[in-house]
């Protein structure tokens, strides 16, 4: 059954990460902080050695983003540096509205107002973008609230001159205001246009689009994006004495890298780094940009909290389990379930496995060594027999990422494919583990090859023979 479900287990993060979600005590409440013009939207989450504020993109909704686990992943990234405040810009998700114009020094007071709010009296500044000029204005206009400045994807000034080269085209910006006052917005109109791959992504597309429901109005939206033409940061540069790490993603169009590198060359204290994202949803950190941070503020670069490592897979599934339940009634098909369960459970102990998930009457398991997952395959199966069940299995060896939720990767998906493929009392097996596995005292016969849903190419499968 296990197996059967597979694509609704791992086809999706929502799942994991509901899972995740429920445990409240990991979602900070959102308190409101006063400012000069009505209160602005804050969080705070987990504690550490460092608070670091990070200046949100021009449009955020603060609860909107646990419901994305990518967000959230990034979340809790960076609170493993410190003690994160996060907040809702003046205008937008669940800050004060408004669809007046907001200068970057106002930006750069509701900074300090969101600090003072969280008891925080000195702070990394994290920002991107129009976001970025905040926090460096924020570091010049009040030195003492800022111990560091990571600016992403910073110019000095958005309109190109004689002295400053650089800049935004005010052409498009118009163009682009213009067609999310006149229904763009809520449509993932930017998303598709910065990330075309991604955007082919209904998951992705459709939580662009509720995003930008909630978090903004069409004119505000109009508002923010010809604001970006007033941006104009030049004077302060000299007073910035903070340590800054000013950084650009090289797949990023928009922002040109000479004039990035040109505000890193006017600061004192700069450290200018380019990375290469693939893969990652607009606006949202990646791993090497994450990576770059954490080495500036640490020295070092921690394992990303999706952590990387070979396993092997197994998948387990009871074949037959409806005819037993009818042939035994429910009292005795729960007690003979939970026998097996327990079962299986003495023998991930025995060969150091580590369950991951179980559904209905099927396992989902994790093992460093290929041999331990085939000896615990075929015991689960030996096991199974004694008490007049079949269980049919299937594994395979590669990359997985762990999250506090589950195990996600290709080959949790080959794994699952080939259990599929499996007759009752069979352990089929892939090319990968029985090479894994040659010198290990272990039996196989081939199985042929086969064609695995969803999974490019054709796979050389194994059948372990029982020694039992």
């Amino acid at each position: 059954m296990l197996v059967r479900a597979v694509d609704e287990i791992l086809g999706t993060h929502t799942q994991s990460f509901q899972r995740w979600r429920e445990d409240r005590h990991m979602i900070p409440e959102t308190r409101f902080a006063p400012s000069s013009e009505g209160y602005l939207a804050y969080q705070v989450i987990g504690e550490g050695v460092r608070d670091i504020v990070l200046q949100p993109f021009a449009v955020s909704h603060l609860e909107f983003m646990w419901e994305v686990p990518e967000a959230a992943r990034v979340l809790r990234r960076f609170a493993g540096l410190g003690r994160v405040i996060v907040f809702d810009n003046r205008g937008v998700g669940m800050s004060e509205r408004t669809t007046l114009p907001v200068s970057v020094e106002q930006r750069s007071d509701d900074v300090v107002a969101v600090m003072d709010a969280a008891a925080s009296k000195r702070a990394v500044l994290c920002g991107s973008l129009e976001g970025a000029a905040v926090v460096l204005v924020t570091a010049a206009r009040y030195p003492d609230r800022v111990e560091s400045v990571i600016a992403a994807e910073a110019m000095a000034a958005a309109r190109p001159d004689a002295a400053h080269p650089w800049g935004y085209n005010a052409a498009i910006l118009e163009q682009f205001a213009t067609i999310l006052e006149s229904g763009g917005w809520g449509e993932a109109v930017l998303p598709r246009l910065a990330a075309p791959a991604l955007a082919d992504d209904p998951r992705i597309l459709n939580t662009f689009k509720r995003m930008e429901r909630q978090a903004a109005t069409p004119s505000m939206v109009g508002s923010l994006l010809r604001s970006l033409l007033d941006i104009d940061i030049r004077e302060y540069l000299p007073a910035i004495q903070a340590p800054v790490l000013v950084m650009h993603d090289i797949s990023n169009p928009m922002p040109d890298v000479k004039g990035i590198r040109w505000l890193a060359e006017q600061l004192p204290n700069a450290r200018f780094r380019q990375i290469h994202e693939t893969g990652v949803i607009p606006w949202l950190p990646g791993d090497s940009l994450l990576g770059e941070i954490e080495e500036f503020l640490e020295g070092t670069r921690r394992a990303s909290p999706d952590d990387r490592s070979v396993a092997t897979v197994l998948f387990t599934d009871l074949v037959g389990s409806t005819e037993h339940l009818v042939r035994t009634g429910d009292r005795g098909w729960a007690a003979t379930l939970e026998a097996h369960r327990t079962a299986v459970r003495q023998a991930l102990a025995r060969h150091r496995g580590n369950e991951i998930d179980t559904a209905g009457d099927g396992f989902l398991a994790v093992f460093a060594l290929p041999s331990d997952a085939v000896r615990c395959a075929d015991e689960i199966r030996s096991d199974a027999a004694t008490q007049g069940l079949r269980v049919r299995a299937g594994m395979h060896a590669g990359e997985v990422v762990t999250q506090p939720s589950g195990v996600l990767g290709v080959a949790v998906h080959v794994a699952a494919r080939v259990a599929a493929r499996a007759q009752p009392g069979e352990v089929l097996l892939t090319q990968t583990v029985h090479t894994l596995t040659m010198g290990a005292g272990l039996e196989y016969e081939t199985a042929g090859e086969h064609q695995l849903k969803g999974i490019p190419g054709t796979w050389r499968l194994y059948r372990l023979r029982s020694k039992r």
